[in-house]
C-alpha cells in the first residue's frame, strides 16, 4: 500500500513539474504582491512570442506536408518509363 502512495505522490511531483515548467515557457508569471500573498499574471510580450512561435512552426509544417503530398501526386501521375 504504501509504494502505491509514494508512487502516486511521485506521478503528482512530475504532473506539477510539467505544468509549472509548461506555464512559466508560455509567459505565465508566479509572483508574490506586496501584502505577501502569491498571485498569477501573464507576461504579455512572452506569451506573443510563444504564440508566434507556435504559429510558424504550424506553418512550415504544414508547407511541407502540402509539399509532400504535391510530390507524392506528381509521382503517382508521372508514368514510370
Amino acid at each position: 500500500m504504501s509504494s502505491r502512495s509514494s508512487g502516486f505522490g511521485m506521478f503528482l511531483l512530475i504532473v506539477v513539474v510539467i505544468l509549472v515548467g509548461a506555464g512559466v515557457y508560455s509567459g505565465v508569471v508566479f509572483f508574490y504582491n506586496e501584502n505577501g500573498r502569491a498571485g498569477v499574471g501573464i507576461d504579455k510580450e512572452r506569451a506573443n512570442e510563444v504564440s508566434e512561435k507556435i504559429t510558424e512552426e504550424g506553418r512550415r509544417t504544414m508547407e511541407k506536408t502540402f509539399d509532400e503530398a504535391g510530390d507524392a501526386m506528381r509521382e503517382k501521375d508521372t508514368p514510370n518509363e
